[in-house]
């Protein structure tokens, strides 16, 4: 049974940081759903899968060339095996992995909604220029291949 007393300040502060957590994960959960089309973590149910993985070394990625259908849901592993450290951006589809340090790999989930080809780049120095690139090709969902 309550006395109807004024919660203490330790409930306060308790119940303001459960607030604070529910407001901040909902802000999360907005900014991912307004990101752009087919950025890592914006992904829906029910859609076709397509693993995919790539090793980036000096001054390469291996393979060179991705091949997916348009509304795939992508999973792509990448793996530093080389002796740099790399990094890895889609243009168009606004991703960017930095830093990526030699013998880690990192997992992006994203959604293949854009239909056309796509850089991969490496921009460290020297490393773009050295080679360091390849395409995404994204096959219109309505294409035959």
């Amino acid at each position: 049974m309550s006395d109807g007393a004024a919660p203490g300040p330790a409930a306060r502060s308790v119940i303001a940081l459960l607030v604070s957590a529910a407001l901040l994960a909902g802000a999360l959960g907005l900014h991912l759903r307004s990101t752009r089309p087919g950025v890592a973590g914006v992904t829906a149910p029910g859609r076709p899968v397509a693993d995919r993985v790539i090793r980036l070394s000096e001054y390469a990625y291996q393979p060179a060339v991705i091949e997916v259908r348009q509304g795939t849901r992508v999973r792509l592993t990448l793996i530093n095996t080389g002796r740099e450290e790399h990094e890895l951006e889609i243009d168009g589809y606004g991703i960017e992995v930095a830093g990526l340090r030699p013998g880690t790999s990192v997992r992006l989930i994203f959604n293949a909604d854009l239909p056309g080809r796509f850089e991969l780049a490496c921009h460290m120095p020297g490393h773009y220029e050295k080679g360091m690139r390849g395409i995404l090709v994204v096959h219109p969902a309505d294409a035959q291949r």
